[in-house]
């Protein structure tokens, strides 16, 4: 596609975003967009699909409300973007720099984080469902009441990340760096834990059941909670 028609629909959103009656929402598919660098932009409530725009340097740029699908993101620029209240499915943002971007209240299926940099990011009551983030960065990210299901996580690192209230259900957690991570109220629920490091820095009020250390992760060496805490560096302790 070219850039200046891509420039033109999305100031036809901005009018849309501020009087439907003027512009137009922006609806895009089947689009190559790899390497575009635009700025700050508005596609709040857009909606993508099948859209590459791996390398893309779209830093500030709001998504929230947005519904991608089939979106290529890969190593692209994204600090500071907000993907508030959106819906991401199949969507690939492996190696992408993400550091201090707002993701809270999205929902993300079968999506695609791995080795990206979301440091001091935020995704508080977000949602992510057979997500793949294996060796993401997450130090200092704001994870409060995350739930993760069948999603990996193994190599990442999640030093000094608030996971007050987190859920993480049938999550692979192998090699995972806790690293001064908050645990109040977390939930482990069959999760696979071998080679978690990191001393947390607090295990309040947290549970954990169904813990597998085996190395595999095969479900062959079922552990309680006390040794899965304990592998944390810290004590469990009550509410």
């Amino acid at each position: 596609m070219d850039v200046a028609r891509f420039e033109e629909m999305i100031a036809d959103h901005t009018r849309w975003l501020e009087d439907p009656a003027s512009g137009q929402r922006l609806e895009l598919r089947d689009a190559d967009l790899r390497g575009i660098s635009i700025g700050t932009v508005r596609v709040a409530g857009s909606i993508l699909e099948r859209v590459v725009l791996d390398e893309a340097d779209l830093h500030g740029t709001s998504f929230s409300r947005c519904e991608l699908s089939r979106v290529s993101l890969k190593g692209a620029r994204l600090a500071g973007c907000r993907f508030n209240d959106a819906t991401l499915r199949d969507t690939d943002f492996s190696n992408a720099i993400l550091t201090e971007a707002s993701l809270s209240h999205l929902t993300a299926e079968r999506c695609t984080l791995d080795h990206g940099v979301l440091d001091r990011s935020t995704l508080v009551k977000s949602m992510l469902i057979q997500c793949s983030l294996k060796g993401v960065e997450l130090v200092d990210a704001n994870l409060t009441r995350l739930t993760a299901r069948e999603s990996d996580f193994r190599n990442a690192r999640l030093v000094n990340s608030d996971l007050t209230r987190t859920r993480l259900v049938d999550a692979d957690l192998r090699d995972v760096d806790f690293a001064g991570a908050n645990l109040f109220k977390t939930r482990f629920e069959g999760v696979r834990v071998h080679g978690v490091r990191g001393q947390v820095s607090a295990v309040t009020g947290s549970w954990a059941v169904r813990i597998d250390m085996s190395e595999a992760g095969d479900g062959s060496e079922l552990v309680d909670e006390t040794r899965f805490f304990h592998a944390l560096g810290a004590d469990k302790m009550s509410a």
